[in-house]
């Protein structure tokens, strides 16, 4: 799906104070339960051609940003009425984003895997780290930040990864396959 199509009320979200789809399936227990009520009547507010297939999730700020990674390795930010605010160049920390949503935290800093790494981001599209140092890892699965701030995700590898926000390892566990 190369074109995000936004079919949502944005200007009701501005008013929230927390980000209201701050990860994959929008909350860290992924529920995919939303406190809006959307009308019978959608229409589609924008497009936005992305310069890859978009397979993961976009997220949403509490200023009404539309984030979301795709395929060309590229991390897009979106402002409100669909134009880009910034896009961020991922390519050497990884040569793909699969099925990836970002994860944002309470300082609008934005967390994003590709298929090598864990990245910070932050709202202006900097890139303020990377993690692990090597390249062994194999991602692709979503970052989500716990209650502790800490930014959990999975490989496959068949381990479980705890950073810190500093990009520091916290613990590493084996998960096993059963």
């Amino acid at each position: 799906m190369r074109t995000l199509v936004l079919a949502v009320m944005l200007a009701l979200v501005t008013a929230v104070a927390a980000h209201p789809w701050q990860c994959y399936h929008g909350d860290p227990q992924h529920t995919g339960k939303s406190v809006y009520t959307v009308g019978d009547s959608l229409q589609v507010a924008w497009t936005y051609g992305a310069g890859g297939d978009i397979s993961g999730s976009p997220v949403v700020t509490s200023s009404g940003k539309v984030i979301f990674g795709a395929r060309d390795v590229r991390l897009y930010c979106l402002n409100p009425n669909g134009t880009k605010a910034w896009d961020a160049d991922l390519s050497s920390l990884g040569s793909n984003i699969y099925f990836s949503a970002p994860a944002l935290d309470g300082s609008g800093n934005i967390y994003m895997t590709t298929n090598r790494k864990l990245v910070k981001i932050d709202s202006s599209g900097a890139i303020l780290w990377s993690r692990p140092s090597h390249n062994s890892l194999s991602i692709s699965h979503s970052p989500v930040i716990g209650k502790d701030g800490k930014v959990y995700f999975a490989c496959y590898s068949e381990s479980l990864y705890a950073f810190t926000p500093a990009g520091a390892l916290d613990w590493a566990r084996p998960v096993g396959r059963d």
